[in-house]
């Protein structure tokens, strides 16, 4: 009985950290980012150079790259986990990256509330994951 109780609050966890996760990968995908450019106004370049560019598309967008992480997140529950952390370890890795252009363009530009958020779902979704 313990057995079954424990598997089912373990599940329970699973689903509610992998949600809340996912959640920060797409709403981070709406805030701002950098320069009051939103997650799905700047173009995915910005990942891996500068200048950090308007992107009028949202599918060559970095925010679109993070919603379908977010979406993959959640698609993890139909497996094993691997899929949920694997989703939200690039959501860490695209955090990681716009850091790099940040610092590496030598201004003093501050990341928004955006990229803070997907780094922390990207966490969370780690953590569900598990």
């Amino acid at each position: 009985m313990a057995e079954a109780a424990r598997s089912t609050g373990q599940m329970a966890g699973r689903i509610l950290f992998t949600l809340m996760g996912a959640a920060g990968l797409i709403v981070g995908a709406f805030m701002t980012w950098v320069r009051d450019l939103d997650g799905v106004r700047l173009g995915a370049g910005a990942l891996y150079r500068r200048p950090f560019e308007f992107q009028p598309d949202l599918v060559t967008s970095v925010g679109f790259v993070t919603i379908v992480l977010g979406l993959v997140a959640v698609a993890g529950l139909a497996t094993s986990g691997w899929l949920t952390r694997l989703a939200g370890a690039l959501g860490i890795i695209v955090f990681i990256l716009l850091l790099i252009q940040l610092y590496g363009a030598g201004v003093g530009i501050l990341p928004g509330p955006g990229p803070w958020l997907v780094l922390t779902g990207g966490v969370i979704a780690v953590v569900g994951g598990g």
